[in-house]
């Protein structure tokens, strides 16, 4: 309500949601393919993942600090440690509990979005496009529109259509392949169970 609020053209939140760990583009808000290349261009080391985006979007009653930018239609960057998430709000989260690392980097892209952001104008931003990002080792920030989602989606398709013709080729019974399938499944959800288990 303060009326330098009228004044913003673009929001950074910080978060820790946890105790350590890199920091992650979590929410975000604006015209989404020139909010990922200003991203890539402002930070050192980008780490951020669209499901990540999506998922908080599909959240919506979360109740985030970041609620309040997205509402308002401000374009804005969320970032958020994770690691040890466990400690969210309970009586070990905290100011001992964090891990320098994690402020540390969270302060690294903060300064790296001032300092880009800072320089453009932003009222001149491309309009919004839905767009696919991920980050692969070596903090590489890969992002392309989600039109081209149906390459991949019939690469994918198409791979798989060719690994039943090869499976058939071969002679091999039809059971093996359900067998393969089912195990396959089968250990990613005892793996995921395990991992919810441990946390």
């Amino acid at each position: 309500r303060h009326p330098w609020f009228a004044d913003v053209v673009l929001a950074v939140s910080i978060e820790g949601i946890g105790e350590a760990g890199p920091a992650m583009l979590v929410e975000l808000s604006g015209p989404r393919g020139w909010m990922i290349d200003g991203f890539r261009t402002a930070a050192a080391n980008p780490i951020g993942f669209s499901f990540l985006t999506e998922v908080m979007r599909v959240l919506d009653e979360s109740a985030s600090d970041f609620d309040v930018i997205r509402d308002a239609g401000i374009p804005g960057l969320s970032f958020a440690f994770a690691r040890g998430s466990s400690i969210y709000h309970t009586a070990a989260d905290d100011p001992d509990e964090l891990h320098a690392g994690g402020m540390a980097h969270n302060g690294e892209l903060a300064l790296g979005v001032a300092r880009h952001f800072g320089g453009v104008d932003i009222a001149a931003a491309d309009g919004d496009s839905a767009t696919v990002f991920f980050t692969v080792p070596g903090y590489l920030l890969v992002s392309y529109p989600t039109t081209w989602s149906w390459v991949v989606y019939l690469a994918g398709l198409a791979a798989t259509v060719a690994a039943i013709r090869r499976h058939r080729a071969a002679d091999r019974p039809d059971a093996s392949m359900g067998l393969g399938i089912a195990t396959v499944a089968g250990a990613s959800l005892a793996i995921a169970v395990v991992v919810a288990l441990a946390w």
